[in-house]
């Protein structure tokens, strides 16, 4: 089933920044730590993400999936090309996590983790997390419910925190096309309704908004809702297997998404590439 979970921002925030990260596939060359060109590009641009969120006050994380290669002997992945082994994988990005680990809402699966799930029974995210103490969502999926600011709609009797929905999806599939990674996305909507759709594992950063109509009962009238959907992107670089495979090079980075708190502006959700 599909966990969730209440978050409360703190209220004095009137914004946050929410930026989900993943597909790091720690192992490979071309990986967040690995030792080709692509490897170390992609490091550069992890490293510089994990300081602006350890630094920026109202910066909070997700991770996506895929954090690591996780090579096995009959997988497509080639085990005697990694730079890291699942062992020294989890030591390696423990470290790179720890300095923001208070500000990781949560963990999910990929379908690279799935390969080791499947063979022993044993998830290295959910390792991850417990070694820096945050929460691992089963299924490769979460919903989240962010409570950010502080909304008091004119009373100042509580706390009225403008609530945004947010499915936290790793996704399979997608094709070789954007087009094909973006529908793919696209049915997220199919499973759940939320404001935020987070999807990973097609690697490239995209984002687009589109709005539905809805009942509101009580007014017996039709209103409009609005959703934003996200491709999270990725820290790898061009691998080899991309290569001989005939994959675009993938999208380095993450995308900022802004979750506004103000009563000024009203909920909005910006999404930055």
């Amino acid at each position: 089933m599909i966990r969730t979970k209440s978050i409360i921002l703190p209220k004095e925030l009137d914004h946050i920044y929410f930026i989900p990260i993943g597909d790091f596939h720690v192992g490979d060359p071309a990986g967040l730590g690995g030792s080709s060109i692509e490897g170390k590009h992609a490091t550069k641009k992890f490293r510089d993400m994990v300081s602006w969120i350890k630094n920026k006050e109202c910066a909070y994380t997700f991770l996506m999936g895929d954090l690591f290669d996780t090579a096995l002997k009959n997988s497509k992945s080639n085990i005697h090309k990694q730079d890291y082994n699942i062992d020294t994988a989890k030591d390696f990005l423990t470290e790179e996590l720890r300095p923001i680990k208070d500000k990781i809402l949560g963990c999910i699966d990929g379908n690279h983790e799935e390969r080791m799930i499947r063979e022993v029974g044993c998830s290295p995210v959910k390792d991850l997390s417990k070694f820096i103490g945050i929460e691992y969502f089963p299924n490769w999926c979460a919903y989240l419910f962010l409570s950010v600011g502080d909304n008091k709609d004119f009373k100042n009797d509580k706390h009225r925190p403008y609530i945004y929905t947010a499915f936290m999806h790793h996704m399979r599939g997608g094709g070789a096309t954007p087009g094909g990674k973006i529908n793919r996305l696209k049915k997220l909507k199919a499973m759940v309704l939320a404001d935020l759709y987070c999807g990973a594992h097609v690697h490239i950063k995209a984002t687009f908004k589109e709005k539905y109509i809805i009942p509101d009962i009580r007014a017996k009238k039709l209103v409009q809702q609005q959703q934003t959907y996200v491709a999270t992107g990725s820290f790898m670089g061009y691998a080899a297997y991309s290569v001989e495979g005939m994959y675009e090079k993938p999208a380095t980075g993450a995308v900022r998404i802004r979750l506004n708190g103000s009563p000024i502006k009203g909920k909005d959700i910006h999404a930055s590439i």
